[in-house]
Order: C-alpha cells, then structure tokens, then sequence
C-alpha cells in the first residue's frame, strides 16, 4: 500500500513535470507561432485578389480581405453578418451549390468555376470563382473564395470574337491580297483578292500551285525576294511584275515576313501584295513631269474634300487652258467649280462612286466621263485619282490625273455603228439571196414546159418548133447569165477575185470591152460613140473596170430601141476620171432609179426586143467602183433615155 502510493507520488510528479515542460515549450514557440499567424493574416490581407472565408456548415463568412471590402461594397462588419449564400443571386446559388463537392471533414478541395455574384446595391458581376479548403487554427475545415471580376474579360472575350469575325471578313474581302507560300513557291493560303489578282476565280483555284513554275513571276525577282526576306526576315515595299493566268503583265507591291520553326528553319512567307498597275501606268505616263503636267495632255487637279462632296480646287495644272480653254486660275480663285464642266448625266454617278470609294477607304480609284470645254463641246476623259492623308491618317485632298480619251470613245462608238452597219448587210444579204433563189426557181418552169413540148408534141411545124427552140435557148442564155454573175459576186465578196490596179489606157480598155457588144448594137441599128480620149491614162483594175463597162454598155443596147443612139465619154477632174455612158432608151422612173444598185432590192427588166438579164449586173458594177474607192450612180427619166456615171481615181 505504501509502496503504491509512493509509485503514484511519483507518477503525478512525472506528469506535473511533462506539463511543465509542454508549457515551456509552448511559451517558446509562441512568438514563433504568432508571427506565423500575422504574416498570413499579412498574406490574406494584402492579397490582391478578393478573398472570403466562411464556414462550410453554416456558411457564415468568417473572414474578408480588404480588395473584397472594395469589390463587393460591404464593410467588414457587414460582411461578418453575411453568409456566402448572401452574394450569390438565388438560381446561381443553387447551381454553385450542386457543383462544390460535398463537404467532408479534413478532406482536401480545390475547385474552380464561373459565377454570378451580388455586390452591394443589386448590382451583378461575373467572377472567376477558387474555392480551396483550408486548415484554420487546426480547428475547423473552412473554405477560401479567391474571386477575380471577369465582367471584363466576358466583354473583352465579346469584343476578340467580333474582332475575329471582323479580321475574317477583312481577309475574305480586302482590297489586298494576302497570301502565304512556302519557299518553293507553293501557295497554301490565299485570299479572294489574291487569287482574282492572278487570273483565278476563286482562292480554292490556287491552292498549291506553284507561282514561279506557273510563271506568275519572274525568276529573277522571284530569286530577289527570296534572298533579301531570308536576310533579314522581311521584306517591304517589293515591286515586281507578275503574269496573270491569261498572260497579262501587272505591278505589284509586296510586304512580307518569314515564318519559322523552332529551329530557325523558314516554313511560309506570309504578306500581303498590291495591284500597282495603275499606279506604275501612272508613274510611266509622269516621267517627264514639265511635258505632262504643264506642257503635255495629262491634266493634274488637287481637290479639297468637303462635307457636301463639291470638291473645291485647289490647285490644277497649267495645260488645262490648252486643253479645254480654261485658266487655271478660274478654278484656284474659286470663280468656278470644277463640277460645273462635268456632264450634268455623268455628275451624279462621280460624286456617288468618289464617296463610296472615300467611304471605303481605297487608297485610288478611276472614272470615266465628260468635260465641257470653254466653247461648250464635250470631251471624255479618264480620271486616276489618288486618296492624299494627313498624319493623322485623315483624308484631305483627292489628287487626279485626267487622260483625254475622246478617241478611244469615238472608236468604240465607231465599233458599235460598224457592228450595226455589219447586222443590216446581214440582214440585206439574207433578203437579197431570197429574192435570187426566187428568180433562179421561176423561169425553169417555163423552160420545162417548152422542153415538154418539144418532147411530146410530134405534129410542130417546123416554124413552131424553131420559135420554141429559141425561147428555150434565150431561157438558158438568161438563166446562165445570172448563175455566172452570182459566181462572180461570190466570188468578190468571198475575196477570191483578187484587186490589181494598174496603169492602164481607158480608151484602149473600152473599145475592147464594149467590141463584142456592137453586132447586138447594129441588129437595132443603133449610132454607137466613143468619145474618150486617148490621152487618158489611169491607176485601175484592167478586168473589174472590164466587167463594168460590158454591163453598162450591154444595158444600154437593151433598153434602147430601133435608131437609138449610145455615146460613151470621159473627163478629168481634181485626179479622178468620170465614164459617162448615155442612151436615147426607154429611161426610167425615178422610184425605179433609186432601186439600181441594191442588193436588197432586185430590179430587172425586159429589154425592148424583150431581152432578159440576170438582175446582178449593176450590183457588180458597184461592188467593183467600191473596190476603187469610187462612185456609180445613175441619172434617167422615163421616156427619154438614161444616163449611168462612175467615177473612180485617177
């Protein structure tokens, strides 16, 4: 007994002791322990983020920083009257409710999110949420929210999406190529303008295709561009020429940088290019600046821009006086507009395109239209003008350089009339074939049915059958003459017969065409006259001028009657010669004259001793004085014969 509680003595005495020692210690590391708790107290304070502390089971915030005080609106006696449900609107607590893991004791969290909150006053912001679990005064498991505004990052987010959607459709529709291609020369990316610029109709076109192989550029610039980009990994400002797909030559102005792996190693260039074609044709036409501004046809004129888009001069090129009257000081001292010149059905339309061009902000456009000159007569002109800024990128002057091209547009004008001109001889050719399939057609039946009764009627007398006979031989002889004729016109118009002019003697050529013709003169016993002298020598087509005078002469004969009289006579006048081939005939009326020549109207007649014609003779007669740029015509009245007249140079 004793024994035990002496043991006992003993063991309070050790325990006494271990307290003790336990008190000590904490005695000396309470200074320790302290300046650990201040500096995260330090820590938790100083933070620039918003933190709150709260309690997990009853959700009653235990501690707030400062930034928090800030962000939220409350003060830290508010807070601390708070709960965390408190600064979540009601649905988003829910949610945040059910996504926090369940909580458990001394069990670690680390969770992340995107929430609503609540500031003071009702208003909602949006917060990067960090919830971690945190160990405080080894007593209970709280919860630190670490809470970061991202109302402003959600709205820069927005904002770098329609960025984004503003830079796609920049690339898909700006004024520039852009591309990017690998050293070899192989096109992986391009824009719509990068691809049009090219010849091709849509980017999809060039994809992979080889610019140096294809030939869109030299291989002498193409080695330039290569060798300074790899030296200094850029390049700006580099013209070349390019050729198109269709092979057509254009300017370009390239800036460039280089791509490269992690190893140094060029992977694309990617840049953009610049259609400078005008620019250079510009640049081309101001080589010598005194001949083309003050001396030249080029006329240069600076306009201030306006806000009603009139546009005052301020400053125009001297020649503008020799080339539409006016003094350039009409225009500087803002005694005239040069909008009052321009064609008022042209004005509306260059003030509306100079606006959308300066709206969209293109560096240069061109128009076409008229200027008024100081006599009132209208010329056109090309404008290239240029957009000039000021350093604050802010557009204030439109300089423009005017080419007159009223002879361009009266050849395009000329074009349209000839292509009109060239429908209506379609036209008249397609008429006039018609009427010859007609006259070709009807006269077989006539010869078929004299053929039939020289064939089946056995009892003619020998009289009827001879008078058939030579209907049937006239019939032919006729219809001879016009197939022989239209091979002839054929011919000319398919350009077989060839054009040979040379010196010939016009007397000499005229007795010899018209000799065959004078047996069928004396049947009507007809006065027949050459009265051309013999000294008239000239530059001409032997045969064409041949065929002409058979044709007039032989009509001549046939609308002459028994004792006519034919005379044929030439003169000499300012280098041009004039056949005049008369008759005493039948004549014509004079809506029958105007039917002579045209091949849209087929005239024929029956001669007095009812010989026929083809119908073409005076159609080739014409056909051969056009090949000698010269003039047929025709003078007559009814009854008292006709005259025919060419005239062709000497």
């Amino acid at each position: 007994m004793k024994k035990s509680r002496k043991a006992k003595s003993k063991s309070r005495a050790g325990s006494a002791k271990t307290e003790k020692k336990k008190l000590n210690l904490k005695r000396k590391n309470k200074p320790a322990a302290d300046r650990k708790e201040k500096l995260y107290k330090d820590l938790f304070q100083k933070n620039p983020h918003s933190l709150l502390v709260y309690d997990p089971k009853s959700l009653k915030i235990i501690l707030a920083n400062t930034p928090a005080v800030n962000f939220y609106g409350y003060s830290m006696r508010e807070f601390l009257s708070m709960t965390i449900k408190d600064i979540f609107p009601e649905r988003e607590w829910e949610l945040f409710n059910r996504s926090v893991p369940v909580f458990e004791e001394g069990a670690a969290l680390s969770y992340v999110g995107s929430w609503k909150n609540i500031k003071k006053g009702g208003g909602i912001i949006n917060v990067e949420t960090y919830l971690l679990s945190v160990s405080f005064s080894r007593k209970t498991l709280y919860m630190l929210v670490n809470l970061t505004n991202v109302t402003g990052v959600k709205k820069i987010r927005k904002q770098l999406r329609e960025s984004e959607e503003r830079l796609r459709l920049f690339y898909q529709d700006a004024p520039i190529g852009i591309y990017r291609i690998t050293p070899a020369g192989y096109v992986v990316m391009a824009n719509p303008t990068f691809a049009k610029m090219l010849g091709y109709f849509t980017a999809a076109d060039i994809m992979m295709i080889n610019v140096e192989e294809k030939g869109h550029c030299t291989r002498k610039s193409r080695h330039s561009f290569v060798e300074t980009i790899e030296k200094v990994g850029e390049i700006t400002g580099f013209e070349s020429k390019w050729i198109t797909k269709d092979h057509s030559a254009i300017f370009v102005r390239e800036n460039a940088r280089t791509i490269r792996d992690e190893n140094n190693k060029t992977l694309f260039y990617e840049g953009t290019v610049e259609d400078i074609t005008e620019k250079k044709t510009v640049e081309n036409l101001l080589l010598d600046e005194r001949q083309l501004f003050v001396e030249g046809p080029v006329i240069t004129i600076k306009w201030r821009i306006n806000t009603d888009y009139e546009f005052p001069v301020e400053y125009v090129s001297p020649n503008i006086e020799t080339a539409l009257g006016f003094s350039d000081k009409e225009f500087t001292n803002d005694s005239r507009n040069f909008h009052s010149i321009i064609h008022p059905d042209d004005l509306e339309r260059i003030k509306e395109d100079t606006r959308n061009h300066i709206e969209k902000g293109v560096l240069s456009f061109q128009q076409e239209y008229r200027v008024k000159d100081k006599s009132g007569k209208y010329h056109w002109y090309f404008d290239f003008t240029r957009v000039i800024k000021n350093e604050d990128d802010q557009i204030t002057h439109l300089h423009g350089y005017l080419f007159d091209i009223s002879g361009r547009k009266e050849a395009e004008e000329a074009l349209k009339l000839s292509k009109e001109v060239l429908r209506e001889i379609n036209l008249t050719k397609d008429k006039f074939f018609s009427v010859i399939a007609h006259d070709l057609r009807s006269p077989f039946q006539g010869l078929l049915g004299i053929s039939s009764i020289l064939v089946e009627e056995d009892n003619l007398t020998l009289e009827e059958r001879m008078n058939y006979e030579k209907k049937l031989y006239e019939g032919i002889k006729n219809q001879y003459g016009l197939l022989d004729a239209l091979l002839t016109w054929s011919r000319l118009q398919r350009g077989v017969i060839e054009f040979k002019p040379e010196k010939n003697n016009l007397l000499a050529d005229t007795e010899e065409a018209f000799g065959p013709l004078l047996s069928a003169a004396n049947k009507k016993n007809q006065k027949f006259q050459c009265l051309i002298s013999p000294e008239i020598n000239a530059q001409y087509d032997k045969n064409m001028i041949a065929t002409v005078m058979r044709n007039l002469v032989s009509n001549a004969i046939k609308f002459t009657g028994e004792n006519g009289r034919i005379t044929i006579t030439a003169t000499v006048s300012n280098s041009n010669i004039t056949v005049t081939i008369s008759d005493s005939g039948v004549g014509l009326s004079e809506e029958d004259t105007q039917k002579l020549f045209r091949i849209d109207t087929h005239f024929s007649r029956r001669g007095t001793n009812d010989e026929g014609g083809s119908g073409l003779g005076l159609i080739l007669c014409k056909e051969f004085i056009d090949k000698h740029n010269g003039k047929i015509w025709a003078e007559s009245e009814l009854g008292k014969g006709t005259n025919f007249h060419f005239r062709i140079p000497q």
